[in-house]
């Protein structure tokens, strides 16, 4: 496990203490974290895990986000990406208005196949054309579904308005994506009542941001709200795949609040979910099946502080050549985090450079990544080139 200096996070949180006049011991209590283990994140004997940074974040009244420099408003300049987030987010606030008199009313297998087009960038990590995208097809949707009235329309609304939480939690607008999901029930509940699995992925993408912000019992809310309205309708295959999407979202939750029981038995019931359903790649974008169970495990275990077990969760892992992109870069993410705090950095390094080369830009701008990578610089007593050019790249500085 390596002894660092503060990384980036830990810098902003000491900063915003100082700037209160708070001692380490006080604030520590404020946080409600022991001051043992506040000073070992503080000297980089510890990990400053989400759970911890979300402490902070409390005791400081500021957002997550903020602590982890998101939204990384220099990037999204530098990416030319900066402009495309204000149209998302008009979209959204034009939801119950009339639609525009000059929007085409396409037909609803032309607008189909372009919803399914945004699965497919999401899945290819291209975000900033996700974005770009956006405005333009979730107005035509509004069009077709207000005219005709039909709920399949509405459908394709909904699964749009979703795409928009992508956008909003890749770049670090959380508050987009929260508006986007309530965008999503509007649709889907005018889509009718077979729709629940859709609305029970509203709850599921609505507890990841509140784990994203700290706030574990909320998260763990929303699923209890979700996993009752897919548990009353039928078990077809995506209605399982829903099902256990949404005890997986609960078991990160459970780990996060140090509940490491209640985690471990969600994955357990997730993954017999998973054996009966199969694979299921496209089931709302979310990849469902026993790989991505695999994947939970692995986080879980580093959500824990185990690194151990996350590598080794990790090395009995084998992903699908197959399998989208982002995905794929989310899981070397996480393993390169666990690698690094189990005392493996060039393997750590190893895999950061494997996530980006299955999608740039989903490791560009992951929170996770950054810190891994400034842990990396901090940490090294030399710094190689390939590390100082992978940092460069991600906008790390040392």
């Amino acid at each position: 496990m390596p002894k660092t200096k503060a990384g980036d996070t830990v810098s902003r949180i000491e900063a915003n203490r100082k700037l209160r006049h708070l001692t380490q011991h006080a604030f520590a209590a404020q946080a409600n974290v022991s001051y043992s283990l506040y000073t070992k994140v503080v000297s980089g004997h510890k990990r400053a895990t989400p759970t911890f940074v979300a402490a902070c974040a409390r005791a400081l009244g500021m957002d997550v986000g903020e602590l982890y420099g998101q939204p990384y408003k220099d990037q999204l300049l530098e990416d030319k990406i900066n402009h495309l987030i204000q149209p998302v987010v008009q979209t959204l606030d034009l939801y119950d208005l009339d639609p525009d008199d000059e929007v085409a009313v396409r037909p609803f297998q032309d607008l189909k196949a372009d919803v399914r087009e945004l699965g497919d960038l999401h899945d290819a990590g291209a975000f900033g054309v996700l974005a770009q995208r956006l405005p333009g097809l979730i107005e035509e949707c509004r069009a077709f579904a207000v005219t005709t009235g039909d709920p399949a329309g509405y459908n394709l609304l909904a699964q749009s308005y979703r795409a928009v939480y992508d956008v909003g939690a890749r770049f670090g607008y959380l508050s987009m994506s929260r508006v986007a999901m309530d965008r999503v029930d509007w649709a889907a509940q005018k889509a009718g009542d077979k729709e629940a699995p859709l609305r029970a992925m509203r709850q599921y993408q609505r507890s990841l941001i509140h784990m994203k912000q700290g706030d574990y019992a909320t998260g763990l809310r929303m699923y209890k709200a979700g996993r009752a309205m897919v548990d009353a309708v039928d078990d077809t295959p995506l209605n399982l795949a829903v099902r256990g999407q949404l005890v997986l979202g609960a078991a990160l939750l459970s780990a996060r609040s140090g509940m490491k029981d209640d985690a471990q038995h969600l994955i357990d019931e997730a993954g017999r979910i998973a054996g009966r359903t199969g694979e299921l790649p496209n089931a709302y974008w979310m990849g469902w099946g026993p790989t991505n169970v695999g994947v939970h495990r692995v986080q879980v275990w580093a959500e824990v502080d185990d690194p151990g077990r996350a590598v080794a969760a990790a090395g009995d892992l084998a992903v699908p050549e197959e399998w989208p992109p982002s995905r794929i870069a989310r899981f070397f993410v996480q393993r390169s985090g666990a690698e690094l705090w189990a005392g493996y950095p060039d393997r750590a390094l190893a895999s950061l450079q494997a996530a980006r080369t299955a999608a740039p830009q989903a490791v560009r701008y992951n929170p996770q990544a950054k810190e891994t990578t400034s842990t990396l610089l901090r940490s090294a007593r030399t710094i190689s080139q390939e590390l100082a050019t992978f940092a460069h790249w991600a906008g790390v500085r040392p």
